[in-house]
């Protein structure tokens, strides 16, 4: 079992604005609804819509970050987009993916603007932007693995708990069809992704088990 799944960390409060970041992202919000345990958010994100032009994102606020859960993977991509957002807020932040499938980890920093990204696709560097950052000197980049990029996030003051916590969750219901005429512009290249089972086949979540985002069986 690998993980599936990708973050983005803002460190700031910026919960309140996602609906428009959402919008500049070409995304529609068609619906927010906030819960306030792990479980009610996790199975929100489990529940993905039927249409493919819809998708659920989680959003929460963690020790002065923001945390963006996205399982199509895409918006740590978009770096005019974060990047510009870093240089609006000077603020730094945090993007990675985990997707064992494919064999693709990575991440992209930005730091008041200045960006650093590095992508392993299949254990061959598919993008490597930007001067080095201390934490990530520990990554055997040849034989990156999803734990380095999860202790790199914890490193950089963003750990990823996996939604166990119960603490207030945003949960957006977005309508992606816009993005069909108005690709954002990525420099990181597009993380390679297996077919996305379909809700009926996707496992129903208890307490103790990870659900479909978390891990790819």
């Amino acid at each position: 079992m690998s993980l599936h799944i990708s973050v983005l960390a803002i460190e700031a409060d910026y919960l309140a604005e996602l609906p428009a970041f959402f919008e500049q992202a070409d995304y529609r919000v068609l619906k927010t609804t906030t819960v306030r345990t792990s479980a009610e958010a996790g199975q929100l994100l489990n529940d993905q819509p039927d249409d493919r032009n819809k998708v659920v994102k989680v959003a929460y606020l963690q020790d002065g970050w923001t945390m963006l859960v996205d399982p199509e993977m895409v918006l740590f991509a978009d770096n005019d987009l974060v990047g510009g957002l870093s240089k609006k807020l000077h603020s730094r932040i945090l993007g990675w993916v985990c997707e064992g499938v494919s064999g693709t980890y990575g991440f992209s920093f930005f730091n008041n603007g200045q960006i650093r990204c590095k992508l392993s696709v299949d254990g061959k560097i598919a993008e490597d932007t930007g001067v080095p950052i201390g934490e990530e000197a520990a990554i055997a980049w040849d034989n990156v693995f999803e734990d380095d990029i999860l202790k790199l996030a914890e490193r950089l003051g963003a750990p990823f708990h996996y939604l166990e916590e119960d603490r207030e969750y945003q949960v957006f219901l977005l309508d992606e069809s816009g993005m069909d005429e108005a690709q954002p512009s990525r420099s990181v290249p597009t993380v390679p992704q297996p077919p996305t089972p379909k809700p009926k086949d996707r496992p129903v979540p208890s307490p103790s088990s990870k659900q479909w985002w978390q891990f790819w069986k």
